[in-house]
């Protein structure tokens, strides 16, 4: 009960993929902490001034479109699966993490990221990042006026009813259910 870890959704793919044997079944939860919606961006210079917009340009310029991801498994790739099965078609450039994938947009080596909203908020109050969508069922508070994915693409509700990234505290599945409890307490109480 001493080691906890802190993941995303990554546990939810990785096996399924072939990356890893792990998968949600070895953990028992703790607490899902937050649910970090993923969110659509550009450059504060991007030719695209609006969700419809980008839309409207992946579909005339199926697989031309630069999006940057974190690769095989992770949020962003889910994502790209999203809009393949919503008829767009991008061309996909894998980077180290998430903040590499920022700096693709920032120095325009990439058209477009999915960034978790907690990662691009500094970006987006700065000026340097545009916030074009929101890949979820409801717009943010912050920024009502930013569409959802589905508003702009109906069909897309179907995809976005799960959260992308629920960022977790999970303990291995064998810790003894009585160190469980004091955790969950712990964790209940810490975010209050």
């Amino acid at each position: 009960g001493y080691t906890i870890l802190y993941t995303a959704e990554s546990l939810g793919t990785q096996r399924v993929m072939g990356i890893s044997e792990m998968s949600y079944d070895d953990f028992a939860p703790i607490m899902v902490m937050v649910n970090d919606p993923k969110v659509i961006v550009v450059n504060k210079t991007s030719k695209y001034e609006t969700l419809q917009d980008l839309v409207d340009d992946m579909k005339a310029r199926p697989g031309k479109v630069k999006m940057s991801y974190t690769g095989p498994g992770g949020s962003g790739h889910v994502q790209s699966l999203i809009y393949n099965k919503l008829g767009l078609d991008m061309a996909l450039t894998a980077y180290p993490g998430g903040s590499d994938c920022i700096v693709a947009v920032l120095g325009d080596q990439v058209d477009f990221t999915n960034s978790n909203f907690s990662t691009v908020t500094g970006y987006l109050e700065s000026g340097d990042l545009k916030l074009l969508g929101i890949s979820a069922t409801d717009r943010l508070d912050k920024y009502p006026d930013v569409p959802t994915l589905a508003e702009v693409i109906p069909e897309a509700i179907d995809y976005l009813k799960n959260p992308f990234t629920p960022l977790s505290l999970l303990v291995h599945k064998d810790v003894p259910v009585e160190y469980q409890k004091v955790l969950k307490e712990a964790a209940a109480k810490a975010v209050q």
